[in-house]
Formats: C-alpha cells, sequence, structure tokens
C-alpha cells in the first residue's frame, strides 16, 4: 500500500478567550459532527472539577477548533469548560473570565486528535503541576503571570508558595502521606528548614512511616496563629494591629487570616472601648462603663407609648402579617418589618434628648467575635446613688467645725473614682497573701463578689499575661519556696478584683476594710486629682478644701482646682468615695 504523503502542519496559536465564547466540542454545529471523542462521563463531578478549578485554577489551556464564522469548539478539555461554565453561572467567576485556550488548525481529524488526547494524557501529580507552574516564576512575575493564565494574583502567589515546599514535604505529599490542604499549611511557614523538622516531629510523634499525617497536625505543629475574622481585624485595624507588634499570616489558600498575637487585638480592642466612652461621656451620658457581673439591676429607658405609638406598632404587625401570607415569613419584606417591631419593642427607635442622656448611661465592651459593642440608655441601679459613700467620721474645717456632707457628684465621676479604687485595692492586696488566700477562698464559695475567680476582672487591673501551660505553671510551682507561692496567689487575685459601682458594694467595703493602710497609701497614689477637680462642681472643690484645713478661697473654679490639687498631694487627702470606711479624711 502506497504511503499517504504528510501534510505540513498548520501552526498552533495561544491565545485568551471568554469562557462565554467557547462551546463544547459535542455541541450542534461542531466540525464534522463533534470533535469530541469523551460521550461517557462527561457531565460525572462536574462540581468537583469547578471546585478544584477554582482552589487550583486552570493548569492546562484548552484545546479548541475555531470555524470559519468564528465560533470555538473545545476539542481537549470539555469537563474543564464545564466546570468553568459552572464556575460563572454561580456568579464564583465573572461573566467576562477569559481563559488560555490553544486554538488547532481547522483542517484535520479533530475526533482523532480529542481520543489520542483522552487517552494518552496520563494526569500530573498535584506536586508536577505546582513545580510546572512555579517554575514560571524564575521568567514572569506573578502579575504576569496571573494575566497570562486567567487567573488571580492570590492563586498564583498561591502556587508560587506551593513551589517553595521542602524536598522532604513534597516527598511526603507524592507519597500520600500528606494531602493538599496540609502541604498548602506548610507552605504558609516560608522556612524550609523549619517545614523538614515539623514534618520529622509530627512522624515521630504520631505516625508510623507509611501513615498519613493530618493537616490539623501541621498547622498546629507550626504555630501559624489563632484565626481571626476578617471584620473584626478591619475594626481594629491591620495597620495598628502590626504596628503595636501583631505579626499576620494570610492563608493564601482560603479566606482566613491567622495572627500571631490575639492578645495585641485584645489590648487594641480595649482601646476603643476607652475612645467610645469618652465619646459617650463627652456627649452627655451620665456614665458610659463595661458590663458589671449584675448589669441585670440596671434598668433600660423605656418611655411611655403614646397613642400614635401603639397604632404605629400595630400597623407594623399587621403588615408583618400580611407580608408572611403573601411572601412567607423568611421573605425579605417580613425579615425587614420583624426588625422594625424587635426595634420598637426595645425602644431602639427612640433617640433620647439631651435630658435623657444626662440621666442614664451606657454599657461599652469588646467583644472578640463582634468587635466594639455598644448599649445605650441604662439607669444607675437604686443601690449605686449611694456606691461608695464611706462610714468615716463627718469631716471637719481646721476650726474643728463640722462641714456639711459634700454635695452630689456625677454618676460619671463616682464610676470613674470607684475604678480608681479598684486599681488602688489590686495594689494594696497584691502585698498581702493572707487577705489575698481569704479573699479567692470567699469567692470561690459565694458568688456575685467582687473577686472574679476566672480571672476577668476590671480589665484596668486584669493581665493578658499568662503562662505558657498549666503544666509547667504547675511544675515551677511545686519547687518553688512557699513565699514565691503566696505571692503568685495575691497577685493573680489582684488581677481579678471589680470594685466598680454596682458590683456588691458591701464586698468590697469589706476588703477595702480589710487591706487597711496599705489601701489608703495605693489610693492616694492612683488618685487622679486633677481629673476630679476639674470635673466636679466648685461646690465640691470648696468643701473638700475646706476638710483640708485651707482657708476660705474664692476666685475662679480653674483657681480654686489648682488650689484643691496642690493640698490634696500635699495632706493625702482623698474623696469621700476613695476612703477606706471607718477613715478619717487626712490620715
Amino acid at each position: 500500500m502506497a504511503s499517504r504523503k504528510a501534510e505540513p502542519v498548520a501552526p498552533i496559536e495561544l491565545d485568551m478567550m471568554k469562557v462565554s465564547n467557547l462551546k463544547f466540542g459535542h455541541d450542534a454545529g461542531a466540525p464534522g459532527g463533534g470533535v469530541n471523542s469523551r460521550s461517557t462521563g462527561r457531565d460525572e463531578k462536574i462540581e468537583e472539577m469547578a471546585a478544584s478549578i477554582e482552589h487550583m485554577g486552570l493548569i492546562q489551556p484548552l484545546a479548541v477548533v475555531v470555524t470559519e464564522d468564528g465560533v470555538a469548539y473545545t476539542i481537549d478539555g470539555n469537563r474543564r469548560l464545564a466546570g468553568l461554565k459552572w464556575l460563572v453561572k454561580n456568579h464564583r467567576l465573572p461573566k467576562d473570565h477569559r481563559v488560555p485556550v490553544i486554538i488547532q488548525p481547522l483542517a484535520g481529524d479533530h475526533i482523532e486528535a480529542s481520543l489520542a488526547a483522552n487517552i494518552i494524557r496520563v494526569p500530573l501529580h498535584p506536586v508536577d503541576q505546582v513545580e510546572t507552574f512555579s517554575g514560571l516564576a524564575d521568567r514572569f512575575t506573578p502579575e504576569q503571570i496571573a494575566e497570562r493564565f486567567g487567573v488571580s494574583l492570590k492563586l498564583v502567589r498561591a502556587r508560587i508558595a506551593l513551589g517553595n515546599l521542602a524536598p522532604e514535604v513534597r516527598k511526603a505529599w507524592r507519597a500520600g502521606r500528606i494531602e493538599l490542604r496540609a502541604a498548602q499549611m506548610f507552605a504558609l511557614e516560608k522556612n524550609q528548614d523549619r517545614q523538614a523538622k515539623v514534618l520529622e516531629d509530627l512522624s515521630l510523634r504520631y505516625h508510623k512511616a507509611e501513615s498519613q499525617i493530618l493537616t490539623w497536625q501541621v498547622e498546629d505543629a507550626l504555630g501559624l496563629g489563632q484565626e481571626v475574622d476578617v471584620e473584626l481585624l478591619e475594626a481594629v485595624g491591620r495597620d495598628r494591629y502590626i504596628a503595636a507588634g501583631g505579626e499576620l499570616v494570610e492563608d493564601l489558600f482560603s479566606e482566613r487570616v491567622l495572627i500571631k498575637s490575639p492578645e495585641i487585638i485584645t489590648k487594641l480592642g480595649e482601646e476603643m472601648v476607652d475612645g467610645k466612652v469618652a465619646e459617650l461621656l463627652a456627649d452627655g451620658w451620665a456614665f458610659a462603663v463595661r458590663p458589671p457581673t449584675n448589669r441585670w439591676k440596671f434598668k433600660p429607658y423605656a418611655a411611655p407609648w403614646s397613642p400614635a405609638r401603639e397604632q404605629a406598632f400595630r400597623d407594623l404587625e399587621a403588615a408583618y402579617a400580611t407580608a408572611c401570607k403573601e411572601h412567607g415569613d423568611e421573605s425579605a419584606q417580613a425579615e425587614a418589618l420583624s426588625d422594625q417591631i424587635s426595634a420598637m419593642e426595645d425602644n431602639e427607635d427612640i433617640v433620647l434628648t439631651a435630658d435623657d442622656r444626662a440621666k442614664c448611661g451606657c454599657f461599652v465592651w469588646w467583644s472578640g467575635h463582634n468587635g466594639l459593642r455598644v448599649e445605650t440608655g441604662y439607669f444607675l441601679p437604686e443601690q449605686a446613688s449611694t456606691a461608695g459613700a464611706s462610714e468615716s467620721v463627718p469631716p471637719q474645717s481646721a476650726t474643728g467645725d463640722a462641714i456639711e456632707a459634700s454635695p452630689t457628684i456625677s454618676a460619671a465621676l463616682a464610676m470613674s473614682l470607684s475604678e480608681q479604687r479598684t486599681k488602688a485595692a489590686a495594689d494594696a492586696l497584691a502585698c498581702q497573701p493572707a487577705i489575698a488566700l481569704i479573699a479567692l477562698v470567699a469567692a470561690l464559695e459565694t458568688i456575685g463578689g467582687p473577686v472574679r475567680v476566672r480571672n476577668d476582672g476590671y480589665h484596668g487591673v486584669r493581665t493578658d499575661h499568662l503562662p505558657a501551660s498549666f503544666a509547667e505553671r504547675v511544675q515551677h510551682l511545686q519547687a518553688a519556696p512557699a513565699e514565691e507561692v503566696s505571692q503568685a496567689i495575691a497577685a493573680i487575685v489582684a488581677t481579678t478584683l471589680d470594685l466598680r459601682l454596682g458590683i456588691d458594694q458591701v464586698g468590697s467595703e469589706t476588703l477595702i476594710g480589710m487591706l487597711g493602710k496599705n489601701y489608703t497609701d495605693a489610693a492616694r497614689e492612683t488618685f487622679a486629682a486633677l481629673d476630679y477637680f476639674t470635673r466636679a462642681s466648685a461646690t465640691v472643690v470648696k468643701v473638700a478644701l475646706a476638710e483640708m484645713g485651707a482657708p476660705k478661697v474664692g476666685g475662679t473654679k480653674p483657681k480654686l482646682v489648682e488650689k484643691a490639687v496642690e493640698l490634696a498631694r500635699e495632706t493625702g487627702w482623698l474623696p469621700p468615695e476613695l476612703r477606706a470606711p471607718a477613715s478619717t479624711a487626712v490620715a
């Protein structure tokens, strides 16, 4: 048989085409009645194919032929095209997403080419894919690679990171000892020597040579950090977190963000709370504090409902019932009306006036899940109006004459003083182990006292610096002298205190009385005299000056404040709210 003379092969062309413009090789109108040899299983596991493409990108370009009327049909890669179309349809890729294609010449046996592609091709192991892809980084920038292959820049960087895996890790991946996700965790650690060391340690600690190492074990051993909600991090500010010494580990293979220093996030969050407290106080609220343990005693603001408000509420309920009937109770209309009803029930839609704000206050706190939280419109419990009042002897002037009781200070200033009192008590308790042990036992045996056994007391005295582990701490304390253990008890119990307004004032007074002179000395160090006298009324300042033995002082409020601050430092004077029970105005 005479051999057929080989015809010259037309050159192939590499191009980028929109997924929406590509047709399957088995679609009607394809050259020769179809250019795809696969018929069985062509529609199986398309979502898995889509997930692979979304996660790893399109490793291999599609092969297509373009007809004379400009229509492109796929001769190799129809299942990949199905996955791409699924991603576009489900809004995982943009409608105009482009992918690399190899344009084959229109002439030729396309069924034969498709058959050869599906029979001869052996799937690349993911390691081979990664090595091939990351090798492009020697010739192109990540941005150029992303543009050429129609993938995201993050995906390119993820591939390059996988290409930086230590040889030992690649070998384990090829052998099936680690899965893709575990390999990705190794790739987040840039030091190849550390990758190899962690792999060796995990192999020795948990597994036989042929066993598979689990992803969570890799992540835990590498110490990549704690996952944090992206919105929470943005609330604090990435730049602020990094400037404060925090370290971020961006998971290139998911939407996660890992942080090495969660305590810094908490610290910055607490600073935001302090800033919000100052802002609310400046806006005229009577107090702004972190929620105390007995917050249920604080009554929320509740204005009487007018007839018009009652009617508006009934109208909302009727509209909600209609929306549920016509659209379903999970419809957007029904949910929006439900939110309005809830807001009215909780008085959230009421805007408080300046007079209202002067009568009530706010709770402000930092949530590790929701960020900065603020609840407004709460009244102090009845006992808070007299909280911190000492049982000291009536104050006297320099001549021995009794002075009238000090006029009332604002709720905000009273709360500020109670915070200073907590700090002073913590300082005093930290150097008195015997009293600390008594307070600890009493706290464990009762509920609601001023000692927060879980080390979640007032943020101004608690510490976020904790030992590495319980076992290590036990071993150290077991070998330590008794004095060190006692001192450790005192120091820790001190960080649990919370003597602010509304938290067991009888218990607070009892504890302060036990601390005696140590508390008074600490209170004098803690007392913010300038802040106190500046915020107090002129009448309060004059009464304080009389208690400190000053002759009658006239002049403007700033003059009174200046003199009061000077004398308070000289005499050790404390406001009634900071005095220990049964103490005199000036010791």
